[in-house]
């Protein structure tokens, strides 16, 4: 459970103090990362099923002991069992298992989301310890149920696959942004038509 919650918190980390931005300057929600490019594209046509196929789960040992970031046994499965999970974060972390992945992506795709940044995770500079996790954060932005309201949404991408999610806890994407600005990472996507948020 202690190396669970060690991920949990360092990818919770990257998704709060992650890298650089850009905004996609000609609508088309394009990046220039072919693996990035991919899972927005997915979003972008709302295409559940392409999405879906683009999760990478991770093995996560269950527990019979609840708490936050840590996934519960089921029924059959004894303490430490290690089961695929997505690692999720609304208010609190969690994780998705794949017999749940339909609902949850069903959920993110709600409030036709428009791309809002792509970060980049930077490489670790010398004398800092580099933090296992995706490779780039991109963030969307989703309609509220008031008029002219937005929220921020986003996914971890690593290797070609969602490997992280989050719904928000009703920050809007500029607050999502500018939560990674205040790290100070300035290394932005090579995005086409892109500028960097400011």
């Amino acid at each position: 459970m202690r190396a669970a919650v060690t991920i949990l918190a360092g990818l919770l980390l990257l998704l709060t103090a992650a890298a650089a931005a850009c905004q996609d300057g000609d609508g088309g929600g394009r990046t220039g990362v072919p693996e990035v490019d991919a899972v927005v594209q997915a979003v972008l046509s709302s295409d559940q099923e392409a999405l879906g196929g683009l999760v990478g789960y991770s093995l996560v040992p269950c527990t019979t002991e609840p708490g936050i970031g840590s996934e519960l046994c089921r029924p059959g499965e004894p303490d430490g069992t290690l089961v695929d999970a997505l690692l999720a974060a609304d208010c609190e972390g969690h994780f998705i298992r794949p017999d749940g992945i339909d609902e949850a992506l069903r959920y993110f795709l709600e409030g036709r989301p428009e791309l809002y940044g792509v970060y980049q995770v930077p490489p670790a500079t010398p004398g800092t310890v580099a933090v296992v996790g995706p490779d780039y954060v991109a963030v969307f932005s989703v309609e509220g149920p008031e008029r002219g309201q937005a929220f921020g949404r986003g996914l971890g991408i690593g290797a070609g696959e969602v490997v992280f999610i989050n719904f928000g806890c009703g920050q809007s994407p500029e607050e999502l942004g500018e939560r990674l600005e205040e790290e100070g990472w300035s290394t932005p996507v090579a995005t086409p038509g892109a500028s960097p948020v400011s």
